[in-house]
């Protein structure tokens, strides 16, 4: 059988996509942990360094179609655009697709727009906006 082409294609034709992102694709995969943290900010570092919050996804990609290897995705000094992605009552949430765009912002360099599927909730599926200066992936 032949595997399915990459849906995950970013936003805009021609632009980068970083090193660390996940070409092959999460679709499938689950969050199963959320932990947004805001951080001290270290004044001493120079603005396009400082940290100032994370937001931490947990991640159990053992059924993803294609990307079996991510277990955890940092964004670094993020902001949710629209969309709410909280876990309260529910075991996981499935990943369903996502596009990547990079934006020439000052602060933030990505935005990940991310599509879900929540079993327990209506809407069933949504789309979660998320812009960020870095991302971390640990696999």
């Amino acid at each position: 059988m032949k595997k399915k082409e990459n849906q995950n294609k970013p936003e805009k034709p021609g632009s980068d996509i970083p090193e660390w992102y996940w070409t092959s694709g999460l679709h499938d995969a689950c969050i199963t942990s959320i932990e947004p943290q805001k951080l001290e900010i270290d004044f001493s570092q120079p603005e396009e360094n400082r940290v100032k919050n994370t937001l931490s996804l947990k991640i159990d990609a053992s059924n993803a179609l294609f990307d079996t290897s991510v277990k955890e995705i940092i964004f670094i000094n993020y902001k949710i655009i629209t969309g709410n992605i909280e876990l309260p009552g529910k075991k996981k949430i499935w990943w369903l697709g996502d596009r990547i765009q990079k934006i020439d912002h000052s602060f933030y360099h990505y935005e990940l727009k991310i599509d879900l599927r929540d079993f327990d909730n209506a809407p069933e599926v949504f789309t979660v906006v998320i812009k960020c200066g870095n991302v971390m992936v640990k696999r």
